[in-house]
């Protein structure tokens, strides 16, 4: 709870909430109307009219709330769809599966399937692309960054978003700052994404850097 504009934790309350979770289904539930599919929460608001032919998950009630959901069309392909009370699509039926993916700033890992080819990308909440459906890999959330990688090269997505294209040999996190290697050599990147070379101070000084969120 919240006292003046301090957060104080309540350790007896989080026990109580514990063992309500363990003692209880509290996920969202999915119900058929019609030979379709919908969802509601756990007191029987509808979230998604029957209105889909299936869901990759559903959320439970403590977090996701303010998340949409991803829906199966009939031709088994998934969007994002709102999930406060329509059902509307804000993207497109064009992926063979999207994920929620956890720590992240509500971003969402799609995928295309080409026979044995799965490439993969990023949507933000609202359905749009963060980053392209071409990635061959898609690490999860770690110090507030997502590393990506493509026929051998790293790029990256940061939790505000911004997405730097697979093009380095390697990436790291040291101490809040993005160090990225290229063609061997090691920088950093600033806010436009420009690669800057460690050893060329003027740029290092003078341009600002792109600082990842450290908790």
């Amino acid at each position: 709870y919240v006292e003046g504009d301090v957060f104080q934790f309540n350790e007896e309350a989080d026990r109580e909430l514990s063992i309500i979770e363990k003692e209880y289904d509290l996920f969202d539930i999915v119900f058929e109307e019609n030979g379709k599919k919908g969802i509601k929460d756990i007191a029987g608001r509808i979230r998604v009219p029957a209105l889909y032919k299936d869901y990759s998950a559903v959320y439970f009630y403590t977090w996701g709330r303010e998340y949409p959901v991803a829906a199966m069309n009939e031709s088994n392909k998934f969007a994002l769809v709102d999930a406060n009370g329509t059902g509307m699509p804000f993207c497109e039926f064009l992926y063979d599966s999207i994920n929620y993916m956890f720590a992240t700033n509500g971003f969402f890992i799609c995928a295309k399937i080409d026979g044995e080819s799965v490439m993969r990308g990023v949507l933000n909440a609202k359905g749009e692309v963060l980053v392209p459906c071409e990635m061959d890999a898609i690490c999860e959330m770690a110090n507030n960054l997502i590393v990506l990688e493509k026929g051998g090269k790293y790029g990256f997505l940061t939790y505000d978003g911004v997405f730097g294209k697979p093009i380095y040999d390697d990436i790291e996190d040291e101490l809040g700052l993005l160090r990225v290697c290229k063609n061997g050599v090691w920088g950093v990147v600033n806010v436009d994404c420009d690669f800057i070379a460690e050893d060329d101070e003027e740029r290092m000084e003078n341009e600002e850097l792109l600082v990842l969120y450290s908790f």
